[in-house]
């Protein structure tokens, strides 16, 4: 049973960064601020402030002492994240962005959750996606398994940022987030953080994430791709081998970046995920759910590679389709966006 009256020494430390987010600012706080679990701190540091962030939070630092509040004159969300981070007292930090909103549980689940599980370093949930009216657009899931969270992330960032809470002393022996990890600063910590630790996904919503048109995802896009090609390779060295071979580099990068493969790429893509998937089964003795996880995620995955293969050979991206419907049953709803997008290419 977790404690959750307040002291002078939280627990939990929550760092928020704020920039540009008036619209949204006062329901983010105060799904913190109502949370069931109170023995935290809220560490809120904000660049650029309008008139109006400042007067929302002059109200908030004067009604409740645990929120701390820092005005970051350097910009940028690695610093604003860094500063929050080396501010924490708590022995878990907890993530917040300024435009989303916790669920009412969220940090006594997850908070739960660490105690009970002493070998997670980080944690994640799923997610519900809403609008800038909070209406829902869809759900994010994410695997639930150590083994396949650190396969998936050869591939893809499969921890969500918003929902993440971390144990402050592993985050710091990583020396939190890396500046020269632009756009893609938390796909980077997790890396990073599988080497070290083992990573999590609470198993249902614990946040609702705000899409819109500000946010950091969508406006460096392209700046993001480039470097998740690196982040990618990172965690293939950590998960699969000291080194990468140049053709294999070559073709993760193509399918980051511009999705242009030729037809010898797809097939290199295809075969390393194979490999590398029947390389953790034989490697590890996996439970039945696990072995479920890792063919949903093997599933997306070749799906994913199905869509940037149907300009160059549609009968290749129709194998992988069908390949990936055969790994997983799940993945069947999604052959409907494959037929929408061929019939897209087909017209023109």
């Amino acid at each position: 049973m977790v404690l959750t009256m307040r002291t002078d020494n939280p627990l939990v430390s929550v760092v928020m960064p704020v920039y540009m987010a008036d619209d949204f600012l006062l329901g983010s706080i105060d799904s913190i601020l109502n949370q069931t679990y109170e023995n935290l701190e809220l560490l809120i540091i904000c660049t650029d402030p309008t008139s109006k962030t400042i007067e929302i939070l002059d109200v908030y630092a004067r009604s409740d002492e645990r929120i701390k509040i820092d005005y970051n004159q350097e910009e940028g969300l690695i610093e604003s994240l860094n500063r929050g981070c080396r501010s924490a007292r708590g022995r878990y930090i907890v993530r917040m962005d300024a435009d989303d909103i916790s669920c009412t549980d969220r940090i006594e689940k997850q908070v739960t959750f660490m105690e009970e599980h002493p070998d997670i370093g980080f944690s994640g949930s799923l997610m519900e996606v809403i609008d800038r009216s909070g209406k829902f657009v869809r759900m994010r899931n994410y695997p639930v398994s150590p083994l396949v969270i650190k396969w998936t992330l050869m591939y893809a960032n499969c921890l969500a940022h918003p929902t993440i809470i971390m144990r402050r002393d592993i985050a710091k022996l990583l020396g939190f987030y890396r500046k020269e990890a632009l756009y893609v600063e938390d796909y980077d910590l997790w890396v990073r953080a599988s080497a070290v630790s083992h990573l999590s996904n609470i198993p249902e919503v614990l946040v609702k994430y705000r899409f819109h048109e500000n946010n950091c995802s969508r406006v460096h896009e392209l700046e993001k791709r480039d470097n998740e090609v690196i982040v990618s390779c990172s965690a293939i060295q950590k998960a699969w081998c000291d080194t990468i071979d140049e053709d294999l580099f070559c073709a993760f990068k193509k399918w980051k970046i511009d999705r242009s493969l030729s037809l010898g790429q797809i097939d290199i893509l295809e075969h390393f995920i194979e490999d590398s998937a029947l390389k953790l089964v034989r490697d590890n003795c996996l439970s039945d759910f696990e072995r479920s996880e890792l063919g949903l995620s093997k599933a997306k995955i070749i799906m994913e590679l199905a869509r940037c293969s149907y300009g160059v050979s549609l009968r290749k991206a129709s194998s992988l389709v069908f390949y990936a419907i055969k790994t997983h049953p799940e993945i069947l709803p999604q052959l409907l966006q494959f037929i929408r997008l061929y019939n897209r290419w087909y017209r023109t």
